[in-house]
């Protein structure tokens, strides 16, 4: 693994592509994968179990920006979406100059819910419980009966805004409406990467919720491998993969964005070919799979040879084996029946593949990790970006990183 800012944000997908295949090419034709330079880690037991450290990953996310929507789930002026963040209530609404503003979904008289799921404002936002409104923009409209509230400031008791972006398909969202956010200085170079992605052009066909009894890193885990492709996914994935073969690359400051992309079997055959170069001129398709990590907890993954993505985010819960996933798949809004049918054996085996293989994997670590006989988990040099995950998420709650050295730590082993 090359844990360094990439240099090539200039690049044409073509060109991030060829790079990307090349590399695989190389590790085949080796029997290598990348590698993190400090080789295989022992995370503590503690990072799932600590108290302290779940109160400081839930603190972290009141502070940086999180993905809180789709840009296609506010598909036109005064649509709204709302969702419940780290247990803050949020509604977005698209205004009429079409920009995103974001706001505590909370009557500014009592607290009441204001608005429910999704849909379209049509006049004002009106409250259900004292009927006060509220314009698209936040503004207080109107009080009942005024004159039982002094001299309200009509100006003062607007909805209380959060910082929000939006960029490359996705909206942001700062849990504190103190915080100034910069979304540009915190995406850094990696907003390429979600730029390559195409989002804008995607719909959500599902949403996924995924609750478990577990520590949300342990779920995170998952998503920065492809070890397990070949065991876990044996009657879905793995047919299509190399396993355990990838690349993996950081971007953003701090370097705290990654991106894998994981082997296809047809790199095998691309290897194998005499003139590369020609090879790469024939790409019409990357002959892997990207999986980009949005840092603290969202999950792209973005095949380039299916018209299919997913978002997936992944929160801590409310105590340290507790956790929320919710996983969006989303297809190309212009997508045709026909097109629908060509990926539906993808689309099924995916979906499948994170509810029913993956996250059936996640209750039994958690169990060995709770049960006390476990001090450490064992992280291979060739899942660096487990490591890197561990170790950012410390850096930002402002501790030291928790790996250390694995003993009998052997290099370039697959």
């Amino acid at each position: 693994m090359t844990i360094e800012s990439a240099t090539n944000t200039g690049d044409l997908p073509e060109r991030t592509r060829r790079a990307l295949t090349l590399r695989h090419i190389e590790h085949v034709r080796a029997g290598t994968t990348d590698v993190h330079p400090d080789g295989a880690r022992l995370v503590p037991a503690s990072e799932y179990l600590d108290p302290d450290v779940a109160a400081a990953e839930r603190a972290l996310m009141r502070t940086v920006p999180l993905v809180a929507a789709l840009s296609s789930e506010l598909p036109g002026p005064r649509t709204y979406r709302t969702e419940l963040l780290q247990d803050v209530p949020v509604m977005l609404i698209r205004q009429d100059d079409g920009s995103v503003k974001a706001f505590l979904n909370s009557c500014s008289h009592r607290g009441a819910k204001l608005l429910e799921g999704a849909g379209q404002i049509q006049k004002r936002i009106s409250c259900s419980y004292h009927a006060w409104t509220y314009g698209p923009a936040g503004e207080l409209r109107s009080v009942t009966q005024p004159a039982k509230f002094g001299a309200i400031d009509f100006c003062d008791n607007g909805l209380v805004e959060l910082p929000c972006a939006e960029r490359h398909g996705l909206i942001f969202v700062v849990l504190d409406p103190t915080i100034e956010m910069d979304i540009d200085v915190f995406l850094g170079d990696f907003a390429v990467q979600l730029q390559m992605c195409d989002l804008d052009v995607f719909a959500v066909e599902e949403l996924q919720n995924l609750p478990h009894g577990v520590n949300w890193k342990v779920a995170l885990c998952g998503y920065l491998e492809s070890y397990h492709v070949k065991t876990v996914h044996a009657r879905t994935l793995a047919p299509s993969f190399i396993g355990n073969v990838s690349t993996h690359d950081a971007f953003g400051p701090e370097g705290r964005h990654l991106r894998t992309t994981w082997s296809m079997n047809v790199v095998t055959e691309m290897a194998a070919a005499p003139d590369v170069e020609t090879v790469l001129d024939g790409l019409e398709a990357a002959p892997y799979n990207t999986v980009l990590y949005l840092w603290p907890n969202t999950i792209i993954t973005a095949p380039d040879f299916v018209g299919i993505r997913f978002i997936t985010r992944v929160f801590p819960g409310r105590e340290p084996n507790e956790q929320l996933t919710d996983n969006r798949i989303m297809l190309p809004a212009d997508m045709s029946a026909d097109e629908r049918a060509a990926i539906g054996p993808f689309y099924e085996g995916a979906r499948v593949a994170l509810a029913e293989e993956d996250y059936a994997q996640v209750p039994g670590i958690n169990a060995a990790v709770q049960s006390g006989f476990r001090d450490s988990l064992l992280i291979g040099e060739n899942e660096p970006s487990v490591t890197e995950m561990h170790r950012s998420l410390a850096r930002a709650t402002g501790r030291p990183d928790p790996d250390q050295p694995a003993p009998t730590a052997q290099r370039s082993v697959r």
